[in-house]
């Protein structure tokens, strides 16, 4: 029954069911990427939560909380500049397949809760 699918949990099994057979045929490089992808996704939630926070404090004019706020997102910033400079340049000529893989690795992730 596909309506007691959640909707996190649909990507998920896509992801899955493309992945695998892509990743088998993937490039060195592609797999790379994916190992950078799973060691940086928990810190781009991190930043993307931190974001969240910095407009609304921003909003409602906080400026003592955007003092807190602001060396957290720039250590995370700094930290995740490496690998995310890593992946952009392995994935800007990506084959058709490698792109697959590429995409099917960012689906399996999922999003930040």
């Amino acid at each position: 029954m596909v309506s007691s699918f959640t909707p996190s949990v649909i990507p998920f099994v896509l992801a899955a069911l493309v992945a695998f057979p892509v990743f088998a045929a993937a490039s060195p490089e592609i797999g790379e990427v994916v190992e950078l992808l799973r060691k940086i996704h928990p810190d781009q939630c991190q930043r993307h939560q931190l974001r969240g926070q910095v407009l609304v404090a921003h909003r409602e004019h906080d400026q003592k909380r955007l003092n807190a706020l602001y060396p957290e997102l720039d250590a995370i910033t700094r930290k995740l500049k490496p690998d995310e400079n890593r992946i952009k340049a392995l994935t800007e000529n990506l084959s058709a397949s490698d792109q697959d893989a590429f995409e099917s690795a960012q689906l399996s992730l999922g999003s930040c809760d």
